[in-house]
């Protein structure tokens, strides 16, 4: 049987990005946006004019990324990664 997008259990988005954007693959920012929503608690905030969010997991992981055209953009320590 093979899993579709309802499936996947969202644990923390950083250590889970590739795998998210696998099953995100072609859904629009509003979609992974409510994708995302529906799995933990999400934060949208402004910096120098960036919207950027803040993803709190059902396990109380934290993850901020923002989007680059229709790329989720993890942000980390001192750096930023797709």
């Amino acid at each position: 049987m093979e899993a579709n997008v309802s499936d996947f259990v969202l644990v923390d988005l950083l250590s889970q990005r590739t795998q998210v954007r696998q099953h995100l693959a072609g859904k629009s920012q509003a979609e992974v946006l409510a994708w995302l929503r529906s799995r933990g608690h999400l934060y949208a905030f402004e910096v120098s004019g960036r919207t950027m969010y803040e993803l709190v997991s059902p396990t109380n992981r934290r993850a901020q990324f923002f989007f680059e055209g229709s790329e989720l953009v993890s942000v980390g320590d001192h750096a930023t990664f797709l």
